[in-house]
């Protein structure tokens, strides 16, 4: 999984840091907002030397800085979202190259309905994506807890130290609201899979629904699937605004801690209203820190489970780093256009000879033996037989797609590979109806 996400970052490295570089930024940024509520209002609590021109100068500094900490919040998501369409474009579009070009069957790898399959490719990948994407914000927490946390200790130390009870008590409330949320979501997850094939199946036999006259019963399982996709919706929903209403909470059991504990210092003048603006600015800000990082370390075994099950569906014995092979995504303009050798005279086709060709799946499972067949121009070929006679597994042998034990294959009585009937000179659909 680490490799997977360290090839994410790189694949698009300019974009990533670009993006990083504008939003860790926004987290930093409220360092300056506290301190600029600092002055102002310790000019306010200044009595006879009220300079209304500094102050009226500081609340303009204070809403400049809000401004540009919106304005790069909005260019940082714009640019973001680039870096992260391209790095799920790249997961998903490895997977779909995997499932149409790589050699072996493909029905082992693939889940037990395309609705399942779909789901893979949407909420994995957004997995994977989101997992990488959160360490910027991360970044920037940290960043800003160091710079708030030295700025606190140098006007208290004391208030400072008090002020992280209620932050490792949010951490800690993290660490074990996040476990029972992750099960919960997993739950969610494997019901809107299971939603998702039942409506891929509707729509697959629409047809015969209709004719049969069950529309209504299909309604009606449908709703049945859903409901406990619907009631493991509500408890996440349910588990997570008790979360955060407990983050909450010890947010303003933190800021009470300050005015407790500033009072006295207050009335010896060596703790101002500016200092207590400060400390009540900052412990909203570091509050939510140990939620991100916890939430980041619950995310780990989600990233490790949508690799796998991104990976089930690549090629036997493929690596996982397969999943972020190079592959190019284009935003603006037209992509490159591929170009195809040009048939000469003496390739066109005439005739397809294929003489032995034998597949064995294992020493004891033959899955086609000694098959020959001509195929000439102009000509309609069809193979015929029963359900696991090796129908696909011939045609999959000619193509390359499988590997054949034995066998020969001749385009106009020249000697070819399987590798050698790729477009253009061949092309391959297959379609199941079931």
């Amino acid at each position: 999984m680490l490799s997977v996400t360290a090839r994410l970052v790189r694949f698009d490295r300019r974009r990533f840091i670009i993006g990083a570089l504008l939003w860790i930024p926004t987290s930093v940024l409220p360092l300056l907002t506290g301190l600029v509520l600092q002055r102002v209002f310790n000019q306010i609590g200044a009595g006879r030397g009220l300079d209304l021109t500094t102050v009226m100068l500081l609340c303009a500094a204070l809403v400049i800085v809000e401004l540009a900490r919106s304005a790069l919040t909005v260019v940082a998501h714009t640019y973001g979202a680039y870096w992260w369409d391209a790095a799920a474009t790249v997961l998903r579009g490895n997977v779909l190259r995997s499932l149409a070009t790589a050699k072996g069957p493909v029905g082992g790898r693939m889940p037990a309905s395309s609705g399942e399959a779909l789901a893979r490719l949407r909420s994995d990948v957004a997995v994977l994506v989101d997992f990488v994407d959160a360490f910027i914000p991360i970044a920037g927490s940290v960043l800003f807890a160091v710079g708030a946390l030295v700025i606190m200790a140098g006007i208290s130390w004391s208030i400072t130290l008090v002020l992280l009870v209620p932050v490792l008590t949010i951490g800690v409330l993290t660490s074990t609201g996040s476990s029972t949320i992750r099960r919960l979501q997993q739950r969610v997850q494997a019901a809107g899979a299971d939603v998702t094939a039942f409506v891929g199946e509707l729509f697959h036999g629409l047809l015969a629904i209709t004719t049969a006259g069950v529309e209504a019963e299909s309604i009606a399982r449908l709703r049945a699937r859903n409901a406990p996709r619907r009631d493991a919706a509500v408890r996440v929903r349910f588990a997570s605004d008790l979360l955060n209403s407990a983050t909450n909470a010890s947010v303003e059991v933190a800021i009470g801690l300050v005015l407790l504990l500033s009072a006295r210092s207050m009335h010896n003048g060596t703790f101002t209203v500016g200092d207590l603006a400060l400390f009540t600015t900052y412990v909203g800000w570091l509050a939510g820190l140990p939620r991100m990082i916890g939430a980041q370390i619950y995310q780990v075994p989600q990233a490790i489970v949508a690799t796998e099950r991104l990976k089930a569906i690549l090629e036997v014995h493929a690596p996982a780093t397969d999943l972020t092979r190079e592959t190019r995504v284009w935003f603006r303009g037209d992509a490159v256009p591929e170009t195809h050798p040009t048939q000469e005279p003496r390739t066109r086709f005439e005739r397809l000879d294929v003489r032995g060709l034998t597949v064995q799946v294992t020493p004891d499972l033959t899955a086609a033996r000694d098959v020959n067949l001509t195929v000439r121009r102009g000509s309609l070929t069809v193979l015929t037989g029963g359900v696991g006679a090796g129908k696909s597994t011939v045609l999959r042998a000619i193509l390359g797609l499988l590997d054949a034990t034995t066998g020969e294959l001749r385009w106009n009585g020249t000697p070819i590979s399987p590798d050698d009937l790729g477009p253009p000179r061949t092309s391959f659909a297959s379609r199941q109806d079931g």
